[in-house]
Parts: structure tokens; C-alpha cells; sequence
């Protein structure tokens, strides 16, 4: 709810939401993030995912050793 009364995270979600195609979604994040803070969100995003396909911890830890190699 905290994030839902932020004018800044409204702003970003807008932006987002405004972008047209992948090639302004490239140039949008290379605007706003770092090369290392944008593969963190993506591997969030790509854990997210497999959560919501109800794929279980540890099938998860071996598809991320997987696709970012072993930690």
C-alpha cells in the first residue's frame, strides 16, 4: 500500500506502462539502471516466474545454477 501512495513508484509504473516496444524498454532500463542492477531484477523477475508456475524451491535452485551458473 506504501508503494501504491508513492508519486515516484506511480511515475515509474507510468513510464513503464507508456514504453511501445522492446527496443524503448532497452533504452528505458539502460537510462535508469545499471548493467548489474538490471541482471538482478531480471533474475528476480525470472525466479518470480517459476513461483508463479508453482515450480518448488529446490527445482528452482537447480534452474538457477543452470541459467547464472553455481554461486
Amino acid at each position: 500500500a506504501e508503494l501504491r501512495n508513492s508519486k515516484e513508484v506511480q511515475d515509474l509504473m507510468t513510464g513503464i506502462l507508456n514504453l511501445d516496444n522492446i527496443e524503448e524498454c532497452y533504452k528505458f532500463f539502460d537510462d535508469l539502471c545499471t548493467i548489474h542492477e538490471l541482471k538482478s531484477i531480471a533474475q528476480r523477475f525470472a525466479v518470480a516466474k517459476m513461483l508463479k508456475e508453482n515450480i518448488t524451491y529446490s527445482e528452482n535452485r537447480r534452474k538457477d545454477r543452470c541459467i547464472y551458473g553455481d554461486y
